[in-house]
């Protein structure tokens, strides 16, 4: 074959260099075809999704759950994120053993998860019990908290066993330390005292500030706990439980430390420095059943006298909760010196808390009730709640003290007198007998009380025994006059008529307003008390003679609840009724004032009970009251009911009952029709047209 020559193959390339521009020039028209159509792609993709969301938008509108604002969710959201600091440990896994609800709400949608993110105190809750999550867990919580205050929540778990707790616990302290700082409330419950040694060491470190710290809740989660490897909580408490409250100036570092909660922790572990702001201490230290021996140093016991100096340093103090708590009684006031007290008597003064407020203590012994407040001056006292505890016979003396000092606490303690209590307006007593009752308050005069609540706490349900009887006021009260009582609520008694219990305890309450029954027998016989009506007539000197009806008792009353009362029905509840309020019904159809002014008196001729045909006459034995203190003042004087109260009563306008098996929700309905307002039965509230 002949070879070609260079003018034949450069013919022949530009052949081919022309083929391939033509083909590369198509090939960029073809590329730009579809870089047009892919940019047209896209557009149709976007516009898409943007027509799919709107969709979604749109039907998620059908939905009520989607009109809420999102502050609103922010705050649901928060509310529910408490859950993982519910004291119920079931409450507790059941809603957060597996999911934390800060978790869960981020993983509905995301509109929810945005918010959730976006929302920094949703991740400031940090809930443990006995199982500490994993270091990424921990990270991830920290980082979206943000600089959030943080509320951190230890309790231990019984499922977990104390030496993984420990370690468990030793882990978590050390990850944590660094943010406590940044803490509102710290909970720790542990059953390890020494997993609540380090808790405490952290909080004693002078150098760390907890200026966002409002509550602190410590516990060591066993009764009578020892201190074989915590012996740092005892040493700390005996350094500091001598120290002058005069001399201790508070720290701008726990400055807004308001409630304190204490269980078996020994005090003075909390800083005294750190106690100048608090308004609501709880303490919880079971009393033991022998007294330790002064040779056992691993063991704490609450004595009077260090509660007494801790209560020192907390001149703010407006709430005050003794639970399952007796302190030993190791002192004396300076008032109680005599010739008996020796020189190794312990000795000090009253503790002033003028600003407490409310005081509640469970399971003291009555004779002890007196004993320990008269240890403190506290004017201001509102709310008294005293769950008082039977003796038992193994204990010995007046109170839970030294036996060698036993004679003299009971001479001091009659020495002490009375106790008046200006300003209190509610009394809420739990006893396990009448007789506990009957002496607890027989030392306290309480001349502005306006709710009482007495409860028998030694009746079990089912248990076939006859509820105690009421108590007569002047077994209750030294001055069973009670002028100024409003709300009455007994439980677990029998109201007994016969003897005149229930007829002294209304003579002695006049301005009564509500009263609550709960599961009480005998109250079938006070509601036909409650029926009794006077006939009045205006005063002879008057131009016209006019007879009017009234209630004998209670013409201020406008609430009654019943709870688990097996004797009454809802016939004794209407006839109540219908005496109050169908007078005044009738009053104003008529649209005139019939009844006497202030300055016309009664003339009482007998009563008569709605349930009855006619008029009973009735000689009754006059009351003579009792003779007023010679100073009274005028403030405390029993108010006086006018001519016009008794004859126009108040109306009853609530009703509740629950568990009174002779009452249905269609018998609660006829109340309706008798102008009571609101009637709950079991829970349900009847509608206004229910009896229509």
């Amino acid at each position: 074959m002949a070879r070609r020559g260079n003018a034949d193959i450069d013919k022949e390339a530009a052949i081919v260099f022309a083929q391939l521009s033509i083909l590369e020039r198509r090939e960029d028209e073809f590329q730009k075809l579809i870089n047009d159509m892919q940019l047209l792609l896209a557009s149709i993709h976007s516009e898409k999704e943007e027509l799919y969301a709107k969709s979604r938008a749109l039907e998620a509108e059908k939905h009520p759950i989607n009109w809420l604002p999102t502050e609103l969710l922010m705050t649901i959201f928060l509310i529910l994120s408490e859950f993982s600091r519910c004291d119920d440990e079931e409450v507790y896994r059941t809603v957060t053993a597996y999911h934390h609800p800060s978790v869960t709400v981020s993983h509905v949608c995301q509109r929810w998860r945005t918010i959730a993110l976006s929302t920094p105190p949703l991740w400031a809750n940090l809930s443990y019990r006995g199982i500490v999550w994993g270091a990424p867990f921990r990270c991830a919580f920290f980082q979206r908290s943000g600089t959030a205050a943080l509320h951190f929540d230890y309790r231990h778990s019984h499922k977990v066993k104390v030496s993984q707790e420990k370690e468990t616990i030793s882990e978590l302290l050390d990850d944590v330390c660094e943010i406590f700082e940044r803490s509102r409330s710290i909970t720790f419950h542990s059953l390890a005292p020494e997993a609540v040694e380090k808790v405490v060491g952290i909080l004693n470190a002078p150098v760390r500030t907890f200026t966002n710290l409002h509550s602190l809740n410590l516990a060591i989660a066993c009764t009578h706990p020892l201190f074989f490897n915590a012996m740092n909580l005892k040493e700390r408490h005996q350094t500091r439980k001598d120290l002058d409250p005069h001399d201790v100036q508070p720290i701008s570092a726990w400055i807004h430390l308001k409630n304190l909660e204490l269980r078996e922790i020994p005090l003075f572990n909390i800083p005294p420095q750190c106690l100048t702001n608090i308004t609501t201490l709880k303490l919880n230290f079971p009393p033991r059943k022998v007294a330790l021996r002064r040779t056992q140093t691993t063991a704490y016991e609450l004595k009077m006298s260090e509660l007494c100096h801790f209560l020192e340093f907390t001149p703010a103090l407006e709430h005050l909760v003794l639970t399952n708590t007796v302190p030993l009684f190791d002192v004396f006031l300076y008032e109680d010196a005599t010739t008996r007290t020796g020189p190794n008597t312990l000795m000090r003064p009253r503790v002033p808390l003028l600003h407490l407020k409310e005081f509640k203590w469970s399971y003291p012994f009555p004779g002890e009730v007196h004993w320990f407040i008269t240890f403190f001056d506290i004017p201001a006292l509102e709310i008294l709640d005293i769950w008082a505890e039977e003796r038992p016979q193994g204990r010995h003396g007046h109170c839970q003290i030294l036996s060698p000092l036993d004679d003299l606490v009971a001479e001091a303690s009659e020495r002490r007198g009375l106790i008046d209590i200006p300003l209190l307006r509610l009394s809420l007593v739990q006893s396990f007998s009448d007789a506990n009752t009957s002496s607890l308050l027989r030392r306290f005069v309480f001349p502005k009380l306006t709710k009482l609540e007495l409860t028998n706490s030694d009746y079990m349900p089912g248990d076939g025994d006859p509820l105690p009887s009421l108590p007569r006021p002047e077994y209750i009260f030294r001055d069973p006059r009670l002028p100024h009582l409003t709300h009455l609520t007994l439980s677990h008694f029998d109201i007994p008529w016969r003897d005149g219990k229930a007829a002294a305890m209304m003579g002695y309450t006049p301005a009564l307003t509500s009263l609550s029954l709960d599961t009480c027998t005998g109250a079938r016989s006070l509601m036909e008390r409650l029926q009794e009506q006077v006939v009045g007539t205006t005063e002879p000197g008057s131009q016209v003679l006019k007879r009017w009806r009234g209630v004998r008792v209670w013409p201020r009353l406008e609430a009654l609840s019943f709870w688990g009362c097996g004797d009454i029905d809802i016939h004794d509840v209407r006839a109540v009724v219908a005496a109050r309020n169908k007078g005044n019904d009738e009053e104003r159809d008529q649209g005139s004032s019939n009844a006497p002014s202030n300055g016309t008196s009664l003339v009482v001729t007998g009563t008569t009970q709605l349930h009855g045909n006619k008029d009973e006459g009735m000689m009754e034995r006059k009351i003579k009251p009792l003779r007023k203190p010679r100073r009274q003042n005028q403030r405390d004087v029993a108010p006086v009911f006018t001519a016009v109260e008794v004859c126009r009563p108040a109306s009853v306008l609530y009703v509740r009952f629950g568990r009174c098996p002779l009452v249905t929700m269609e018998d609660a309905q006829t109340l309706k029709g008798l102008g009571v307002l609101d009637v709950v039965c079991d829970g349900e509230e009847i509608g206004i047209g229910a009896s229509e």
